[in-house]
């Protein structure tokens, strides 16, 4: 195969395989483990969603800065991966070696497929990047990218017709751009430098607050027994909904409900600090949601409050209640299909 190079000469295409391997991962994804509490009506233990907290924000700040720290590491790029989502958390085999010994007794959640995560930060512009892959503008270029219900505003399409491609309700897909753009504008390029007093800030392009963002809405969904931050599947009548946010006005749109799919509140189900701390990375102005740095350090501080929630008074370790997962469905050496939850 031939393929222009734009100057009217042609060469041959090269075509190439790689191959990534990674360990097995027995117990499927947070999506299906979700379906089936929405399905079974039994809320997520609250530690479990702890666990899973922390290691989604580690794994942000890891991208953003090179390692679970404040600071970035020498040499390292910033990496916003924009599509983090529910099936793309998966569920390995507990870890008897993790630190914060409740949670030996979880599957490990694990942060896969990386594909739609780039090397960028909000205010790039890598037009003229000598690798052609790299060669975008943040924003606009990464608008409209990632996975309805769980793309924050800043990832939103401009306009409205693209955005009913991803599901928005016809009524209101106009409301949401002309709110966009009056919340999130853009500033045309070139941007200025320095930035002028009296021009206010340009934060629609996405950064690390995009991947707070997308950790808040996971929360959530756990927090709701809700599989997908869409798809109108949820039990409740306030879960019949397109894209359970869509930022068209208004309280309803901006932020998802403070209920379980069954229809009763978060709280007191689950504790204020969790409900809260979620909510604080769904803020709808990326500036206004908690920072990723501060988010890893009140995840932490979180995960060992609940540890010492289950040390007895002569000290000895006792257990979170437990959750329920599919078990491995090929295990090694045996000739079974396991395809229940147990």
């Amino acid at each position: 195969m031939l393929i222009n190079q734009g100057d009217g000469s042609k060469k041959p295409r090269r075509r190439g395989i790689k191959r990534l391997l990674t360990e097995w991962v027995p117990h499927g994804h947070l999506a299906a483990f979700l379906n089936y509490y929405l399905e079974s009506g039994h809320l997520v233990p609250e530690p479990f969603i702890w666990y899973c907290f922390k290691v989604l924000t580690e794994v942000a700040l890891v991208c953003w800065n090179g390692q679970a720290s404040a600071t970035m590491a020498p040499g390292w790029e910033h990496i916003v991966n924009t599509d983090i989502k529910p099936d793309n958390v998966w569920l390995g085999a507990p870890d008897p070696t993790e630190p914060m010994e409740w949670a030996r007794r979880y599957p490990q959640p694990k942060v896969g497929d990386f594909g739609m995560a780039y090397r960028t930060h909000h205010g790039l512009d890598d037009r003229n990047n000598e690798d052609p892959q790299r060669r975008r503008v943040n924003p606009p270029d990464f608008q409209g990218w990632g996975t309805r219900g769980h793309m924050p505003p800043e990832m939103f399409y401009r306009n409205a017709k693209d955005n009913l491609h991803y599901g928005h309700n016809p009524a209101r897909a106009q409301q949401t751009v002309d709110r966009l753009n009056a919340i999130l504008p853009h500033t045309p390029l070139p941007w200025p430098n320095p930035w002028p007093a009296d021009v206010p800030p340009d934060n629609s392009g996405v950064h690390s607050w995009t991947m707070v963002w997308e950790i808040g809405m996971i929360i959530w969904c756990m927090l709701a027994t809700m599989a997908y931050g869409s798809r109108g599947v949820g039990q409740g009548k306030d879960y019949n909904l397109d894209i359970i946010v869509d930022f068209s006005g208004g309280p309803r749109h901006d932020l998802p409900p403070r209920m379980e799919s069954g229809g009763n509140p978060l709280r007191p189900a689950y504790s204020g600090r969790l409900v809260e701390l979620a909510f604080r990375c769904l803020e709808v102005l990326p500036t206004d949601r908690i920072d990723l740095a501060d988010l890893w350090k009140e995840v932490c501080e979180g995960c060992d409050d609940v540890g010492a929630q289950f040390v007895d008074a002569n000290g000895n370790r006792t257990w979170p209640n437990p959750v329920t997962y599919v078990p491995d469905k090929y295990p090694l050496g045996q000739n079974v299909l396991n395809d229940y939850y147990t």
